[in-house]
C-alpha cells in the first residue's frame, strides 16, 4: 500500500528559467553593457591604487625620517655617555686618553708622510666630495 503524501495540497511553484535571448543584437547591448560597467569599474580601481601608492610613498618616507631621527638620538645618547664617562675620570686617565689620540695622529701623520700625501690634498680632495 502506498503512504499517502504529507500535505499533498501545497504544490511547488515552477523554476522560472531565463529567457534565451537569440537575438545577436540584444546580446551585444548585453555585452557592451558589461564592458562599459567592467571599465569603470577597472578605472575607479587604477585610482584607488594610486591613491594606496601615494599614501604609501609617503609612509615610507615618513618612515625614512623617522629612522633618521632615531639614529640621531642613539648617537645623541652616546655622547652623552661618553661625556659622562670623560667627566667621571681622573686627570690621569684623560691625560693617557689624550695621549692615545695624539699618538694614533702622529701615526697617520707618518703614514701620510710615506705616501706623499700631504694634508692640504686630503683637504682638497674632501672638499670635491662635498660638493
Amino acid at each position: 500500500m502506498p503512504r499517502a503524501k504529507k500535505n499533498a495540497s501545497v504544490v511547488a511553484a515552477p523554476v522560472q528559467r531565463r529567457r534565451r535571448t537569440t537575438d545577436p543584437d540584444a546580446r551585444i547591448a548585453m555585452v557592451e553593457k558589461q564592458i562599459e560597467r567592467l571599465e569603470t569599474l577597472n578605472a575607479s580601481r587604477r585610482e584607488l591604487i594610486a591613491k594606496t601608492e601615494e599614501k604609501l610613498n609617503q609612509r615610507k618616507e615618513a618612515l625614512r625620517k623617522s629612522e633618521a631621527m632615531l639614529e640621531a638620538a642613539r648617537a645623541k645618547r652616546e655622547r652623552i655617555i661618553e661625556y659622562k664617562e670623560r667627566s667621571a675620570m681622573s686627570k690621569a686617565e684623560k691625560a693617557a686618553l689624550r695621549a692615545e689620540e695624539k699618538a694614533k695622529v702622529s701615526a697617520l701623520m707618518d703614514a701620510l708622510k710615506k705616501k706623499g700625501i700631504t694634508l692640504d690634498d686630503i683637504i682638497q680632495e674632501l672638499d670635491k666630495d662635498g660638493d
